[in-house]
C-alpha cells in the first residue's frame, strides 16, 4: 500500500498548525524590534548636530529650524516617518505596520565645577528610551518614548 491515508494528512496539516500559531506571534515581535532599530541607525548623525550646536552656542537648540533641518517628514527613514529635535531632544515617530509612536533621545551631561562662576561641561552621552538617568548627571529635553519596551532595542529598554 502506497500513499498516505487522509488521516495521516490531517494529523501533518494539524501539528503544522500548531507549530505555525506559536511562530508568528514571535515573528511579528522580531520585526517591530527590527523597525525600532532604524532610528539607532539615524540618530548618530543628528546626535553630532546638536553636540555641535551646544560646542558652539553654549546651549541645546530648540527645533528643527535651530540645527537648519527642513521640515520633519523629510528627515525620515524607511520607518521612521519624522524626526523632531526639542529642546536638545531627538524624538523619532514611527506609523507603520503596526507601530505607532515615539522613541526619544536624550542628552545628558555632568556639570564640572558647579561651584565656579563659569561651570562646564564636558562630557555628553545620550538616553534612548527607557534608559536610567546617571547619578549626579543632567538630562536635557522631554521623553516622548510611548512604544512598549519590547519593541525597542535592549539597550533602550530601561
Amino acid at each position: 500500500m502506497k500513499g498516505f491515508v487522509v488521516i495521516e494528512l490531517m494529523f501533518v496539516v494539524a501539528i503544522m498548525s500548531v507549530l505555525l500559531i506559536a511562530a508568528v506571534p514571535t515573528y511579528t515581535y522580531y520585526v517591530k524590534q527590527a523597525m525600532t532599530v532604524e532610528a539607532s541607525a539615524l540618530a548618530p548623525s543628528i546626535q553630532k548636530e546638536v553636540i555641535d550646536y551646544f560646542h558652539f552656542t553654549g546651549k541645546f537648540p530648540k527645533n528643527n529650524q535651530s540645527l537648519s533641518f527642513n521640515e520633519s517628514t523629510k528627515l525620515a527613514g524607511h520607518y521612521v516617518k519624522n524626526i523632531n529635535v526639542e529642546n536638545g531632544a531627538i524624538h523619532f515617530y514611527f506609523d507603520s505596520n503596526g507601530i505607532s509612536g515615539y522613541l526619544s533621545f536624550r542628552p545628558s551631561f555632568k556639570i564640572h565645577d558647579p561651584l565656579t562662576t563659569s561651570p562646564t561641561i564636558t562630557t555628553i552621552s545620550w538616553l534612548c528610551g527607557y534608559m536610567k538617568q546617571p547619578e549626579n548627571w543632567y538630562i536635557q529635553g522631554e521623553n516622548k518614548t510611548n512604544l512598549p519596551p519590547l519593541y525597542l532595542p535592549n539597550i533602550c529598554r530601561g
